[in-house]
Parts: structure tokens; C-alpha cells; sequence
């Protein structure tokens, strides 16, 4: 089972049945269908059978409602439940529009439904139930809703920007979507639905997973910083024992012959430990100064080759 059925099925199990909840649900995944003599029925799909079940018992002990439930099978059991005569319920939910006998699903969020706070996120968890999706955090950052209309879709991404929750819009298999990345932008849905438990563990896997790139990235550095070293190392030595065979060291002036000796014999030292074992010590640019003489002294007398190594 995924990380989003999980949690999914978590928020059924722990659900205030407030009607804001279901009328997110029912407008984010559910659909009508027009009968005989103005009567409507509504139906959704789902992959988990806790889902169904919720809203089945839900919708049957509160609106009295006559609920059928089917399943099939399409990339996993799917259930079908399907309300029959369900006029009275969207109405009241608020989903429904009539004009001139004419009844239309509708796409924007209705006020009643969002006007305080239970009913805000309520209605917030049960989009979330109908159609979002969230990625196992140990994996990615990444939540998403999918809608069948923009104007839901850009009215539910308003409802989120009162929480300051900004998600990216674009369209998935040519339906409309909504989707999130920011790992603080996740936790903080997380605490709007009520699941602060995952919440915090989401919080402390980032936490984890930000020491761990945190640590990467300084080794990384490191390393570069390592084999800079060694190639820049290994450079002079070379260039050191040019000079020693074409004109011996001999030939150089106190300050370079005594630092390219050193060098030589610890080609491992850094700039600061190589001037503090000269005598007299001299600085981190001091030392630097006398090496890139020697690299000059080196570029006179070197004998250059097709692929540029010392000759």
C-alpha cells in the first residue's frame, strides 16, 4: 500500500463527518447523472475499499439515501459506488446549480461550505481524499491534485493561499493539476488536513535528509578540495625535479632552493605548514609567492611535448 493510501485511509478512520468533507469529496472525483423526472444520481470512484465504505455509511445514515457498490477491475480493484435520487444531498451540499429547470454540477467552491475554520479544512481534506496524491517523503517532495475543471482547480489553489500554500499549476494527461514540492509547503497541508503525526515525521525526514546533503556536500567539497591539492602538489614536484635535472637546485636563490627542497622532500604539506617550517616561517602568501617563481623558473626551462607534459 502507498504512503497516500495510508495516510488516506488514516483521515476516513479519524473523520469529524463534517459536510464540508464530503462535499470536497463528491466535487473533486464524484459525478452526476441525469435521470427521469429531474432526478439526479451521483457516483465516485475509488481504489480503497475504507473510502468507500466512509462515504457509503456516511452518506446512507445521514441522508437516508438508497447507495449501490460495485467493483471492477482497471490497474487494481476499483469500487464504484453510485447515490441514487441524490437531489436533496447536493443541494444542500451546495454542489448543484438550477437554472430555468436545468441542473448544472458546480465548479467553484460554494462559501457556505468554507466560511469557518472546521468547515475550511474539512472541506480542504475531503479534495484531498477525492483527488490528491502525496509521495512517500523518504523518496520525494511532492503533493498533487488532479481535477476535471480549471475553475475548481484555480479556486481550490485560492482556498490553499489563505495558508500561504502557493502550488504550481499545469496540466497532467490533459486534465488540469495542482502541485506542490516545497517540503515546508507539505507539512503544513499535512497539519491543515489533521495529520499532525505525519507531519512531524515528515518534518524530522527532512531534517534527516538535509543533515545527510548538508554532510554530502562538504565531503564532496572536501574531496575536490583534496585532489586540487594533490594535483597542485604533484605539479611542483615535477617542475621541482625539472629544475633539479636541467640547472640543479643549486641554482636557485637561498629562499627558492630552501622551499623547493622542502616541497620535494613533503610534497603533502600544505602552504601554511610549509611556511611554518622554514626558517625564518614566513606566510600562507609568502610561500605562495616563492612556489609560482619556481613554476615560472620551471616554464623557461621546460621542454614542451605534443601533450603538453613536462619534458
Amino acid at each position: 500500500m502507498s504512503y497516500s493510501s495510508d495516510l488516506k485511509e488514516k483521515l476516513v478512520r479519524e473523520s469529524r463527518h463534517h459536510q464540508s468533507e464530503l462535499a470536497g469529496f463528491l466535487q473533486s472525483c464524484g459525478s452526476f447523472h441525469l435521470k427521469g423526472h429531474g432526478q439526479l444520481d451521483v457516483s465516485f470512484e475509488t481504489m480503497r475499499n475504507p473510502i468507500a465504505r466512509h462515504y457509503y455509511r456516511w452518506i446512507q445514515s445521514v441522508y437516508g439515501l438508497e447507495v449501490g457498490v460495485e467493483h471492477f477491475t482497471r490497474m487494481g480493484k476499483v469500487y464504484r459506488v453510485r447515490v441514487k435520487q441524490a437531489n436533496s444531498m447536493l443541494e444542500s451540499l451546495g454542489l448543484l446549480t438550477k437554472e430555468e429547470e436545468l441542473y448544472s454540477w458546480r465548479r467553484d467552491i460554494p462559501i457556505s461550505l468554507v466560511s469557518g475554520e472546521i468547515g475550511l479544512r474539512s472541506y480542504i481534506t475531503g479534495v484531498f481524499l477525492g483527488a490528491g496524491q502525496l509521495s512517500n517523503p523518504n523518496r520525494s517532495y511532492h503533493l498533487e491534485f488532479s481535477f476535471d475543471h480549471e475553475t475548481l482547480r484555480n479556486s481550490f489553489a485560492a482556498l490553499l493561499n489563505q495558508y500561504e500554500l502557493e502550488g504550481k499549476h499545469y496540466r497532467r494527461n490533459n486534465k488540469p493539476a495542482l502541485y506542490f514540492k516545497n517540503s515546508e509547503s507539505i507539512s503544513d497541508f499535512l497539519k491543515i488536513i489533521g495529520a499532525t503525526e505525519e507531519a512531524f515525521a515528515f518534518e524530522n525526514i527532512r531534517i534527516v535528509k538535509e543533515v545527510k546533503n548538508d554532510i554530502q556536500r562538504k565531503v564532496n567539497l572536501e574531496t575536490a578540495n583534496i585532489t586540487k591539492t594533490v594535483v597542485a602538489s604533484q605539479k611542483l614536484v615535477d617542475c621541482i625535479e625539472l629544475i633539479q635535472r636541467e640547472r640543479g637546485l643549486s641554482s636557485l636563490p637561498d629562499a627558492l632552493r630552501e622551499i623547493a627542497q622542502l616541497r620535494w622532500e613533503e610534497p603533502d604539506l600544505s602552504l601554511k605548514e610549509l611556511g611554518e617550517r622554514l626558517d625564518p616561517p614566513i606566510s600562507k602568501s609568502g610561500v605562495n609567492h616563492r612556489l609560482s617563481r619556481l613554476l615560472a623558473i620551471c616554464k623557461k626551462i621546460q621542454k614542451p611535448t605534443k601533450d603538453g607534459s613536462l619534458g
